[in-house]
């Protein structure tokens, strides 16, 4: 997956209307990947969301009542592993 392809993830599946950057999708990744390096590898969904909404907060939002927790539910795994990993996605 590409950060362009994870940064449109990102937006749809949060309902983010405003654009998220391949820079935003670094920032992200820095973050999840600096929490797991001081909890042995590991880090929860719950932190991941937050670290997501941290990086892009200020941008508007359809709501987020609506969001479909399956789809970020695997969404979440896919960034997780993908900073764990230290994989950068493809520019």
């Amino acid at each position: 997956m590409t950060k362009e392809q994870l940064a449109a993830r990102i937006a749809r599946g949060y309902n983010y209307v405003d654009p998220i950057t391949t820079k935003d999708v670094d920032k992200i990744l820095s973050k999840i990947k600096s929490i797991q390096d001081k909890n042995s590898g590991r880090i929860s969904e719950e932190v991941v969301e937050r670290v997501i909404h941290e990086v892009l907060d200020g941008r508007t939002v359809f709501s987020l009542s609506s969001v479909d927790t399956t789809d970020t539910t695997n969404l979440l795994q896919q960034i997780i592993a993908a900073a764990k990993n230290n994989v950068k996605p493809k520019s």
